[in-house]
C-alpha cells in the first residue's frame, strides 16, 4: 500500500471513530430514549460480528437491508448480544434483497404480518412503549422495481395498520425525498422526512436515498448519518424517539 493510501485510510478511520464517539455521547446523554438505525449492508453473512462491535452497545433498534441470505442461513448465525433472538427477518435470496430488524431485549416488540406480495420488501414491527405504540416499517426498494408499484404497496401496508397513531418508515427507497414520487407519497400520508444529509456515495455528488419518514414530526430528534465501513456505498442513518421507556426487568 502506498503512503498516500495509508494516510487516506487513517483519516477515514479517525473520522469514523469521531462519529462513533459522537453517537456514544448522544446515547449517554439520553439513556432512556430509543435510538434506532438503518443500514443497507450489501450482505450481512460475514459482517454480523463487526456490526455488533460497532453499534451493538449503542443502538436499540438496528434495521438492515440487502442481507442477501436465505433459509439455509440459521437464525443463530445472526444473533446480537442483548437483542431479541431470533431477529425479525424477511429473506429474498442469497444474491439479493432481504431485511433484518434487531430489537433490544428490554423493548417490548413483536413482528406483524401485512400479507404483502413476495417481491415487496417491508418488515413491520410493533414497539409497545406502554404510553404509546409505534409501527416501525423497515423497507427496501430495489432499483429496478417500479416506484409506483412499491409505494402503492407501502401505502396499502400503512392503511392496513391504520390503528397505529405513530409510524416510522425507514429504508433505502432508491429515490430522493424531492422526487415527485416520494414527495407525493409523503404528502398523501402527512409524513415528514427527517433525513436531510447525503446517505449514499455511489456517485461522486452523493444522494439522499436512505430515508427516515414519520407522521410525528416533533417526536424524533438527533437524526444523522454514520460511516460504518460495512457497506459498499451507504452510510448508516439513525434517529431517536423523544418518547422514553422503562427497561423491562431481567
Amino acid at each position: 500500500m502506498r503512503d498516500g493510501e495509508e494516510l487516506d485510510n487513517k483519516i477515514i478511520s479517525a473520522s469514523g471513530n469521531n462519529m462513533i464517539g459522537n453517537l456514544k455521547l448522544t446515547r449517554n446523554k439520553y439513556p432512556k430514549n430509543i435510538l434506532f438505525s438503518y443500514l443497507n449492508i450489501n450482505s450481512i453473512r460475514n459482517k454480523i460480528d463487526d456490526l455488533e462491535c460497532l453499534i451493538g452497545g449503542i443502538v436499540d433498534i438496528i434495521c438492515v437491508a440487502e442481507t442477501k441470505i436465505d433459509g439455509s442461513f440459521p437464525n443463530s448465525q445472526f444473533s446480537l448480544s442483548g437483542f431479541k433472538t431470533p431477529p425479525y427477518r424477511l429473506d429474498i435470496s442469497d444474491k439479493s434483497g432481504g431485511l433484518l430488524t434487531f430489537v433490544k431485549n428490554d423493548i417490548p416488540s413483536r413482528l406483524l404480518s401485512a400479507q404483502l406480495p413476495d417481491d415487496i420488501q417491508i418488515l413491520p414491527v410493533e414497539l409497545n412503549l406502554r404510553k404509546s405504540k409505534w409501527l416501525i416499517l423497515n423497507v427496501y426498494r430495489p432499483p429496478k422495481q417500479r416506484c409506483k408499484y412499491f409505494l402503492d404497496k407501502l401505502s396499502e401496508c400503512i392503511l392496513y395498520f391504520s390503528s397505529f397513531d405513530s409510524i416510522i418508515v425507514i429504508g433505502d427507497m432508491n429515490l430522493e425525498p424531492d422526487s415527485p414520487e416520494i414527495s407525493s407519497f409523503i404528502e398523501s400520508h402527512s409524513f415528514f422526512n427527517h433525513m436531510k444529509e447525503k446517505t449514499c456515495w455511489k456517485s461522486t455528488q452523493g444522494s439522499c436515498i436512505d430515508l427516515i419518514l414519520s407522521n410525528r414530526k416533533y417526536s424524533l430528534f438527533n437524526t444523522g448519518t454514520l460511516e460504518t465501513g460495512l457497506s459498499d456505498h451507504h452510510l448508516l442513518v439513525y434517529s431517536m424517539l423523544k418518547t422514553t421507556y422503562q427497561k423491562l426487568p431481567p
